[in-house]
């Protein structure tokens, strides 16, 4: 009856759909990446990194990079070191893994690189010879040592070492933390624990700092 009150109620209700305030959708959430295999998990979480393992036996067999881990040679606050062989040579070496919040800090695996060149700038018998440094595998960074048969301090500690030998080793560690002084190096980490004696190639006693745990 009223045709152009029609046509304005029409033309109204087309306006308000046209003009009606469009929001922005919320994104859809993005799948979370892991960064340790680079792949999706339908649980949205990410792989435990190799130290995560609690059995050190479930990580014998692993390769990390060239080198296939053999057996743990001992654990602490700063990583895990394990007896690893070169898969190409079938050199033994000992291998320093970075512990598992090492993924989510960058300064972990700054302070192993100076490790590394620290380690390398004393050329000293008596400290240990660092041979790679690694901060590109999924596991974790990871420094690449000599491996080093022996007892520590802590061993000798329980035993009764004769005075003469016992002197030439404290002799060697000072010279060694001398040298280290003197490039204004300090090990962070010295304790009888981190302290080797093992043979020379004239079978000689020899102290050996292990790494530096730099400060």
């Amino acid at each position: 009856a009223y045709p152009d009150s029609a046509i304005s109620l029409e033309a109204t209700a087309a306006m308000t759909r046209l003009w009606r305030p469009r929001f922005p959708r919320t994104p859809a959430p993005q799948p979370m990446i892991c960064p340790g295999c680079l792949q999706e998990h339908a649980d949205g979480g990410i792989c435990p990194p190799l130290t995560a393992v609690a059995s050190p036996d479930s990580l014998i067999g692993k390769s990390l990079g060239d080198y296939g881990l053999v057996r743990e040679l001992g654990r602490g606050s700063s990583g895990v070191v394990f007896l690893a062989e070169h898969l190409a040579t079938g050199l033994n070496v000992a291998i320093k893994l970075a512990p598992r919040h090492a993924l989510m800090d960058a300064g972990v695996a700054r302070r192993m690189s100076l490790e590394a060149h620290f380690a390398n700038q004393i050329a000293l018998e008596s400290v240990v010879n660092v041979f790679d440094f690694n901060d590109e595998e999924p596991a974790g960074p990871y420094l690449v040592m000599e491996y080093l048969q022996g007892e520590t301090f802590l061993d000798l500690a329980a035993q009764r070492v004769p005075g003469d030998v016992a002197l030439n080793l404290l002799s060697q560690v000072a010279d060694a933390l001398g040298e280290a002084h003197d490039r204004s190096i300090v090990h962070a980490a010295l304790k009888p624990s981190n302290i080797l004696r093992t043979l020379g190639d004239k079978k000689q006693s020899l102290a050996k700092l292990l790494p530096f745990g730099v400060a």
